[in-house]
């Protein structure tokens, strides 16, 4: 049953990328709403009776990424700034699933924090002259979603490595997507940047999931 509610979502996402492909409105509006629910639905299933707090915290990752997909449909800087904060909250959660999804807690190491604290600043220094009053919740956004993918890097060698690599590579479509939303909104209109925004978020979220679940520890 995980493996068909996968199937689902992966159907699901393609069809709202052909919505935005397409330009279909409706389509994307009754899609997008779907695809947080059916993960979490996996999660339930793959779990199968068996909770624990990481599989909770990993679960309300989820219904906050789904509570800001829902505020980023619609219009006006008081729903964007909505979704930043779920997802900013969804972040936060991620981080701490990631830190204690490990054999052993991982060590924090500077030289794994350097790629994405210039991948910030050069971002930032992009977005901040064109963000208005949102500019510091660009800053505090930024920071949470760059610290949620370096505990995504840190992963290596105390969980498997399939494992690793999975959180690590959806850490980084998210990071790639959120940048795509922030540049296409501040700085200047993307060529199907609708497309490419969900393409990358729906296979980040993914990857995050199913990475985190195939961790073997008896306390996920």
């Amino acid at each position: 049953m995980p493996r068909v509610i996968l199937a689902v979502y992966l159907v699901v996402g393609a069809l709202n990328v052909g919505a935005q492909y397409f330009d279909i409105h409706d389509l994307h509006i009754y899609t997008k709403p779907l695809l947080m629910p059916l993960l979490i639905y996996h999660l339930y299933r793959y779990a199968d009776g068996t909770i624990t707090l990481p599989r909770m915290l990993l679960a309300v990752s989820l219904f906050f990424c789904w509570i800001g997909d829902l505020l980023l449909m619609g219009s006006g800087d008081l729903y964007f700034l909505g979704g930043l904060v779920s997802f900013l909250i969804a972040h936060i959660f991620y981080g701490v699933v990631f830190y204690h999804a490990t054999h052993q807690k991982p060590k924090l190491k500077a030289l794994h924090l350097l790629p994405f604290l210039i991948y910030g600043i050069l971002i930032l220094s992009v977005l901040i002259p064109r963000s208005g009053n949102l500019t510091f919740g660009i800053v505090i956004y930024a920071i949470g979603i760059l610290v949620m993918a370096y505990l995504a890097s840190i992963r290596r060698h105390v969980t498997s490595e399939m494992s690793f690599y999975l959180v690590l590579a959806g850490a980084i479509l998210f990071v790639i997507s959120d940048t795509l939303i922030a540049l296409d909104k501040f700085y200047v209109p993307l060529i199907l940047s609708d497309v490419s925004i969900m393409t990358t978020y729906i296979l980040a979220q993914l990857l995050i999931v199913r990475g985190v679940l195939i961790h073997k520890n008896q306390s996920l």
